[in-house]
């Protein structure tokens, strides 16, 4: 409908929607008086209905009853958005009021939703589009946070943001991708309907409670402060990159993780920057596929037994495969501490022509080379009027080196550097002492202690000529007692040219011995 205005009749409206509140409904009259609601600064908005002073006449229905009508009318309903013309059943942004008993407790709440409504008669949130995601504001005017009611704590009202996973959130074969329906929510076995914290209902995405507490649901947030690049995340999740072999189960490589990553996305999938390293640190844990009792490929339970910390570098120039991750430092349950260094040992910068104008290979300059050990650091192309650095680039390992596709066919030629790296790992074990690539740096024996005459001093030589004042470490000095038992004695011991020279400073040792490790 259209409106003009009191004393104004040359100012007319565009078509405006008239709000109603059920199915059955009658538009205002032509010469009836009504109250719109425009948008600021503009001729567009909606018609709430016809309104009367006391002195009018109020009509009748075609029965002979009158409307009741309010002295401060209220929409008491869903109010829904379409796009003009649309001709959708049910409109894809609505308002809703909701109140209720949840828990026990009372509560009343205002919704923003997108892609979602409240159907008053099932007393159910549900989908417009079943395939896309939902999202809904609640605005909580009381009761307590879904799913807190039996803390104890019946008046912490939030502002949250909620999510509703459509059927793409899913893989094909995925059982969850078709049990995803209209309805927000599940029927759980003992007949009640839960829609808040499971995976077929509402998951939360942000809250922000009455004491200013606030929860990030999700993976985790991004960090793009002051103007700082690549972006920081802390991110809780679950990894989501893939095996350089297509054929490896996922189950035999895929992980838990809560971490802080840099220039390296959610997930750990991609790179913001793919020419710079990404980084990440924190901790990482296997998949417990048999937390239910069954195996679950889509099992999200983190198996923390087999826990770890792990400070790890994905390159620059390489896909994020599993296997391309390099583990700079990893800590175990049992404090087994892992160091990874990658040594350069020669850079080189070569210049490549583009063969069939969309490709280059970087060849492995000689057998030395290999996919395992080349990092590519730099990538210019050259035009013939510009020199551009070369970004984010599909690329794959051959058995002549590095093949990576480009974007353009313009280059003339590209500029290439690239480094030879060695890896050194180091293993620190509480009980086994330190190895270097799967070797041991500590020979540990143990000496039997002569005293000399008349004292309760000692002197022992090296085992053999191996032995140095350079390269040994006095461990433990182990007193043994008349009755047997023994007893670790504060080191009073000095290493000597041709052994080591010490004191128990006790006569109630029949004999001890000496601990000893080489370096």
């Amino acid at each position: 409908m259209r409106v003009t205005f009191a004393g104004r009749d040359d100012m007319v409206s565009d078509m405006l929607p008239v709000l109603v509140q059920h199915g059955t409904y009658s538009l205002p009259s032509v010469g009836d008086s009504v109250l719109c609601l425009f948008l600021p600064n503009s001729n567009s908005g909606f018609c709430v209905g016809t309104y009367y002073v006391a002195s009018e006449t109020k009509p009748l229905s075609k029965d002979g009853s009158q409307a009741t009508w309010l002295d401060n009318p209220m929409i008491n309903s869903t109010i829904g958005f379409r796009a003009p013309n649309s001709n959708q059943k049910n409109a894809p942004y609505n308002f809703a009021v909701v109140e209720g008993q949840r828990g026990g407790v009372e509560y009343t709440e205002i919704w923003i939703l997108v892609n979602a409504w409240y159907d008053y008669d099932t007393k159910r949130f549900k989908r417009v589009n079943v395939d896309n995601f939902s999202f809904g504001w609640q605005l909580q005017g009381g009761g307590t946070y879904p799913g807190e009611e039996t803390i104890g704590d019946f008046i912490n009202q939030g502002v949250n943001l909620w999510k509703a996973n459509g059927k793409k959130a899913y893989a094909v074969g995925d059982p969850m991708r078709d049990q995803t329906g209209e309805d927000i929510g599940v029927q759980l076995p003992d007949g009640t309907w839960r829609e808040y914290g499971v995976m077929l209902g509402w998951n939360n995405h942000f809250m922000c409670d009455s004491y200013g507490g606030m929860t990030i649901g999700g993976a985790g947030f991004e960090i793009d402060g002051a103007g700082i690049s690549p972006f920081n995340r802390v991110s809780l999740g679950r990894f989501s990159g893939k095996s350089e072999n297509p054929d490896r189960p996922v189950q035999e490589y895929g992980y838990l993780y809560n971490a802080m990553l840099w220039n390296t996305q959610h997930g750990l999938w991609n790179k913001d920057e793919d020419q710079l390293p990404g980084y990440y640190y924190g901790m990482q844990s296997p998949i417990n596929y048999f937390a239910h009792g069954t195996f679950d490929p889509w099992s999200n339970r983190a198996d923390l037994d087999k826990c770890e910390f792990v400070f790890k570098r994905l390159g620059s120039f390489v896909r994020p495969y599993v296997e391309n991750w390099q583990s700079l430092l990893r800590i175990n349950q049992d404090g087994v501490t892992t160091l990874a260094s990658f040594e350069e040992l020669e850079r080189k910068t070569l210049d490549i022509n583009p063969q069939a104008q969309d490709f280059i290979i970087i060849p492995f300059p000689d057998a030395t080379w290999n996919k395992s050990n080349m990092e590519v650091v730099f990538l210019q192309g050259k035009t013939d009027y510009y020199d551009e650095p070369l970004k984010d680039r599909e690329h794959r390992w051959t058995v002549e080196g590095l093949r990576i596709k480009l974007n353009f066919t313009y280059y003339r030629n590209v500029k290439v550097t690239i480094r030879k790296l060695k890896k050194t790992e180091m293993e620190i074990h509480p009980r086994k002492g330190i190895s270097v690539d799967g070797k041991s740096i500590y020979k540990k024996t143990t000496l039997k202690v002569d005293f000399l005459a008349g004292s309760t001093d000692f002197n022992v030589n090296f085992p053999d000529n191996t032995w140095t004042p350079d390269n040994t470490v006095i461990l433990a000095v182990i007193g043994k007692l008349a009755d047997g038992s023994s007893r670790q004695l504060t080191i009073n011991a000095t290493i000597t040219p041709s052994g080591v020279y010490g004191a128990l400073g006790s006569n109630e040792y029949v004999s001890a011995k000496i601990v000893l490790d080489r370096c």
